[in-house]
């Protein structure tokens, strides 16, 4: 009996190995990796300021909502600064400006102390609250500032 690896047909021809090409992949890689950090930074300094302005943007909305509860609330200035302050503990040292503003029903503004608005009764009472902060990115990009000021403004009539 002859020995089975005798009758087999031989397989396909072993590919021929190619000339040396060892370690050129390592070498693409080692070109396109700086690339690659700087797309993952810019990626996560996008996420970073977009959460900032969010929070920025929740302060001040917290912040009116404090003053706009009622009209006493809406003199208290220094509390709806200080609601804001205390909605964006997150995102580092804020700038707050409260100001309380009064007008008719026309649009006119007036003054909230002694505003009168004739025929139309009493004037509509609103707060306002501008959060500013100072974003900071991971890297410096060149072109690009280092620091950034986001601003957001919230508005609110008084109940």
């Amino acid at each position: 009996m002859a020995p089975l690896l005798e009758s087999r047909t031989p397989a396909a021809p072993l590919p021929r190995p190619r000339p040396a090409q060892s370690g050129t992949a390592l070498i693409e890689f080692a070109l396109i990796l700086p690339l690659l950090l700087l797309l993952l930074l810019a990626g996560m300094d996008l996420g970073r300021v977009y959460y900032c302005a969010m929070a920025a943007t929740q302060a001040a909305r917290a912040g009116v909502q404090y003053g706009a509860a009622s009209v006493a609330r809406s003199m208290d200035l220094a509390g709806i600064e200080q609601a804001a302050r205390d909605a964006a503990h997150d995102i580092g040292t804020i700038t707050t400006s409260a100001d309380r503003l009064c007008q008719c029903s026309d649009g006119t503004a007036v003054d909230c102390s002694t505003g009168n608005c004739g025929t139309e009764g009493r004037p509509q009472v609103f707060v306002r609250l501008t959060v500013q902060t100072t974003f900071r990115s991971l890297v410096h990009y060149p072109g690009l500032p280092e620091s950034v000021t986001v601003s957001r403004t919230a508005q609110m009539r008084v109940q």
